[in-house]
């Protein structure tokens, strides 16, 4: 019998899933990411679209990682989904998806620039607004899954 770090370490079992298909998402829009910020940066010389071409890009991607994460809630309550069983469930509600991602985009620009505009507490400003993005993100990502997937509705 030879002892694995998956032996050694039984409270991190459920973390190596989890891990392992945040690695695949990533590479997944890694790939779909690269391509289409280079495409939009081809806009840089046009200055009207390029913010258009790189603000679509990034909705694109945003929305993707929602539609693709969904999966991992259900690694989290032990019900594995395929990515392809995740994409399938949102496909329908994609433009829902795309919102919530601009939303979250938006957002996220609105604190750089109030961020950028107070540089004396800026970069702690700026922790406090990343902090607050991770924490919406992985609220939306669950409220998609429990109602995507799960089919919970969204009030009660």
């Amino acid at each position: 019998y030879t002892l694995s770090l998956h032996d050694a370490l039984p409270i991190w079992r459920p973390i190596w899933p989890y891990l392992g298909r945040n690695i695949v998402i990533w590479l997944i829009i890694t790939l779909i990411a690269l391509p289409l910020f280079f495409i939009a940066s081809l806009f840089a010389f046009i200055p009207i679209l390029f913010p258009i071409a790189m603000s679509i890009a990034g909705i694109a991607v945003v929305g993707l990682w929602f539609a693709l994460g969904m999966s991992l809630p259900s690694i989290a309550i032990g019900k594995d989904m395929t990515l392809g069983d995740t994409f399938a469930a949102s496909r329908p509600h994609f433009k829902t998806i795309f919102l919530v991602a601009l939303i979250l985009i938006v957002f996220n620009f609105v604190v750089g620039l109030v961020v950028s505009i107070i540089p004396i507490i800026g970069g702690l400003l700026s922790l406090a607004a990343q902090w607050l993005f991770i924490m919406l993100a992985v609220s939306v990502l669950t409220t998609l899954h429990g109602h995507l997937i799960e089919n919970r509705p969204l009030m009660d």
